[in-house]
């Protein structure tokens, strides 16, 4: 549920940055973009996926970065590349696996494992005898 959450916000983030090369558009979106990249970081950092959240902070600095005027554009293509890719790892989620898997476990755990013995058994061969474990 929460992966489909931050893929609709990918989507949307990537069409911020498409919006952002019409002339003049850019700046009427960046509020908006901010604010849906802000959410997908803190999404992202509460699901443990520090690998997204390096890559969202870093298309975040495409956005701001993406007010100077002549090489705006070429931020704004570059974080559209990147938004892009960050809905591939949240479309596939081999891409980025996380490196750090967290496991709790109770420690006052008292359950017992039963060991289940086979009801079957075998009968014994006629022709051989019972060991004898007695020293001579």
């Amino acid at each position: 549920m929460i992966s489909a959450i931050q893929y609709i916000l990918g989507v949307f983030i990537a069409l911020g940055f498409v919006s952002g090369l019409i002339f003049g558009m850019y700046y009427l979106v960046f509020p908006i973009l901010i604010v849906l990249i802000l959410l997908q970081i803190f999404i992202s950092f509460c699901r443990f996926r520090f690998v997204n959240v390096i890559l969202e902070i870093f298309i975040l600095f495409l956005a701001l970065l993406s007010f100077i005027p002549f090489l705006g554009v070429f931020f704004r293509i570059l974080g559209m590349i990147l938004a892009i890719v960050d809905l591939i790892g949240f479309r596939d989620d081999h891409l980025f696996k996380q490196q750090v898997i967290i496991r709790t476990y109770k420690s006052n755990d008292t359950r017992k494992k039963e060991v289940v013995k086979p009801k079957i058994k075998k009968p014994k061969k006629k022709n051989y005898k019972n060991a004898s474990f007695t020293e001579k």
